[in-house]
């Protein structure tokens, strides 16, 4: 179960988990079916071809199965919500996922509450990461909520942004692999924050959330290139949509 899994999450070869996962016996009491639910799910997305109706059917019922049969104690429930919530990520332009993301990874920020291992604030971490997107992508697909959905993605990513800071100085320029990813994921979130306020109207948040990115990134820091480029862009787009021709700026 086990080697299934390593394939499964860290090394992202599918065919090899669904191999290993089809090993296990499915009365197992302990991981029969955990190896099915991860079986058909790793089988579906080996296929070159993935049958996305089908994978989504799958995930949705590993999800089910997953809230209802494990305790909040055990931290192998915590790594399934992990699961299925970048593969529901994955697939936010399915019609009906960003709907079914939010009931489950909802649920799984609740569940979370009763569990004290030491790795919570990672679950809550790629939790809230998950639901940032899951919200964005319900206020792009309907405008008549999409107020109130983007302000939610908003604070999604600001825990976001929040917990980064937490473990990282976003200046730092180290080339350890680990930090570069969270300054990336920090810039990243930045600039979508910074996207969200211009979509909702809100020049002055949008060109302060920049210029916060900016300033927490430093001068000169190769770094903050995507904020700058971001930066020039809105304002580039903002100003056209005022009739004030940008290339007049110089003047």
């Amino acid at each position: 179960y086990k080697m299934g899994l390593t394939y499964f999450n860290e090394v992202g070869d599918y065919g090899a988990a669904a191999k290993y996962f089809g090993m296990i016996d499915s009365s197992d009491e302990t991981f029969g079916d955990l190896a099915d639910y991860y079986g058909s799910i790793a089988l579906i997305l080996s296929s070159t071809n993935v049958n996305v109706t089908e994978l989504i059917g799958k995930v949705n019922g590993f999800a089910s199965y997953n809230s209802s049969s494990l305790m909040n104690d055990n931290r192998q429930k915590f790594e399934n919500y992990q699961t299925v919530g970048k593969i529901y990520v994955t697939y936010l332009g399915v019609q009906g996922v960003p709907e079914q993301a939010e009931s489950v990874m909802t649920s799984a920020i609740k569940d979370l509450e009763g569990y004290s291992g030491e790795d919570a604030a990672e679950f809550y971490y790629n939790y809230n990461s998950d639901l940032a997107e899951i919200y964005f992508a319900l206020a792009e697909a309907d405008p008549d909520n999409g107020e109130a959905n983007y302000k939610l993605a908003l604070n999604y990513y600001q825990e976001v942004i929040d917990q980064i800071q937490g473990k990282v100085n976003v200046s730092d320029t180290s080339s350890n692999e680990s930090v570069k990813t969270l300054i990336q994921a920090y810039i990243n979130n930045m600039c979508r924050i910074a996207d969200i306020y211009g979509k909702l109207g809100d020049f002055d948040s949008a060109i302060s959330t920049y210029k916060d990115a900016e300033d927490a990134l430093g001068t000169g820091n190769e770094n903050a290139v995507k904020v700058f480029s971001e930066h020039l862009n809105y304002l580039y787009t903002y100003y056209e949509s005022k009739q004030q021709d940008p290339g007049k700026w110089s003047q």
